[in-house]
This record gives structure tokens, C-alpha cells and sequence, in this order.
């Protein structure tokens, strides 16, 4: 594949050509199948050499892939903590975001639709925090990566069910009679039948068209659900 040709696999190659086996990238039944997910670190200069010539097509912003590989590739310790420092800044940043430019909109139309916090938490809030959601799990499709699509998304409302709801509490006076014991119910178990769902669906390894309409068809239903039981409420 790299240099010139597969002819490094069967010891026919010429003087350009880089044996792949147990290397850099290890077996491939096809070209086709080479992905940057391949390149490994054992192998500073190949590693290098094959982020620079196959993975152009992966970079959005920054080339972290030839940062990591290329130019700090003498000291890959030292990349990786810079890039843990920067995701730190980069959720810091995130943080601001939100209070400074998501959160007073939200509360803006939220007042002018009349809308409750309840319903506005699960209609509009929701929306927002899952936009970004949206666009990571499509830039991972792309790669065809479904397992990383769905492990993101149930990893992402474990952590906003633990850690964050969990911090919340923690840090903030929480009066039990300020949560309304419905609601929370009502939010519970619909969690629970789509998790649920992405069991049952996925437990079979295929999802077909009618299974995948079944979420959007829940989250339809729930928020109807919610909305008529808020307007029995104030009637």
C-alpha cells in the first residue's frame, strides 16, 4: 500500500516498499480498509510518514494526528499532556458558552413562550445540549463507527445522570419540595424504556429503519405527554 505497492508483503517489493506485517499497520485485507485508527506508535518515523500521507482527510481544524506523531514525536508523553491541558480549556470554554450566551436565550423564550421550567428544561434546554451531540455523532458515522456513536451518547447521559446531576446537589441547597415528584417520575421511566430500547435493538446486531424511528417517535410522545399534563395543571 504505502510506497511501492504490497509488494513488501510477499518479499517482492521494490527498494521503496514497507513490510506492513506485525508493523505499522498489521494485516489488512484491503487497501480499502487502511484507516488512520491503524497507525500505531511503535514506529516513530512509519507512524509519521502514514499520518502525513493517508490521514489529510481527517483533519476538521487541527492536525492533532501530525502533532502527536510528527511533531512531537520524539516526545509523545509530552503531546498527550498538552492535549489534556487543552480539552480542559476547551470544556472551560464550553462552560462560558453556556452561561454567558445559551442559558439567558433559553430563559428569554422560555418567558416569552410561557412555558414552564419542566417543559422548558425538556424541549428547548434538551435541544441545546444535545446539538453538539448531533454533530459529533455524525462526523463519527462518517468514520463508520457506530460502536463510538452509541458509547458517546449512552456514556453522555450517564455522566449528566451522575457526575452531574450528582455535583449539582452537592454544591447547591436542594429543597425536596421544590422537586415535583411527577415529573421526576414521569422523566425516570421514560429514561428507562429508552435505554431500554437501545438494548433490545441493538442486542440483535442490526437496526433496521422502523427500530430507528422509535426514538424520535418516544421523545414525540414524551414531550406530548408532558405538555397536556402541564396544561391539566394550570387549567
Amino acid at each position: 500500500y504505502y510506497g511501492g505497492g504490497r509488494g513488501g508483503r510477499g518479499g517482492g517489493g521494490g527498494e521503496g516498499d514497507i513490510d506492513y506485517d506485525g508493523g505499522l499497520l498489521g494485516d489488512s485485507d484491503d487497501d480499502e480498509n487502511v484507516t488512520c485508527k491503524k497507525v500505531r506508535k511503535n514506529n516513530r518515523t512509519l507512524s509519521c510518514e502514514f499520518v502525513r500521507e493517508n490521514c489529510a482527510g481527517e483533519v476538521q481544524l487541527i492536525d492533532y494526528l501530525s502533532f502527536v506523531f510528527c511533531s512531537l514525536g520524539t516526545v509523545q508523553p509530552l503531546a498527550y499532556v498538552f492535549l489534556v491541558l487543552w480539552l480542559l480549556y476547551l470544556i472551560s470554554l464550553l462552560a462560558t458558552t453556556a452561561d454567558y450566551f445559551f442559558v439567558p436565550p433559553l430563559s428569554l423564550l422560555a418567558d416569552k413562550m410561557h412555558l414552564s421550567p419542566s417543559i422548558a428544561g425538556i424541549t428547548l434546554l434538551a435541544i441545546g445540549n444535545g446539538a453538539p451531540d448531533v454533530f459529533t455523532a455524525y462526523s463519527a458515522l462518517k468514520g463508520n463507527d457506530i460502536a463510538l456513536v452509541l458509547s458517546a451518547l449512552i456514556g453522555a447521559s450517564m455522566f449528566i445522570s451522575t457526575v452531574v446531576l450528582g455535583t449539582i446537589i452537592l454544591i447547591t441547597s436542594v429543597n425536596k419540595n421544590n422537586i415535583d415528584k411527577i415529573d421526576f417520575f414521569r422523566d425516570i421511566v421514560v429514561y428507562i424504556v429508552v435505554v431500554g430500547l437501545v438494548v433490545g435493538i441493538c442486542f440483535d446486531g442490526n437496526i433496521h429503519v422502523w427500530e430507528a424511528a422509535l426514538f424520535p417517535t418516544v421523545y414525540i410522545l414524551y414531550i406530548a405527554v408532558a405538555v397536556i399534563v402541564s396544561f391539566i395543571r394550570v387549567s
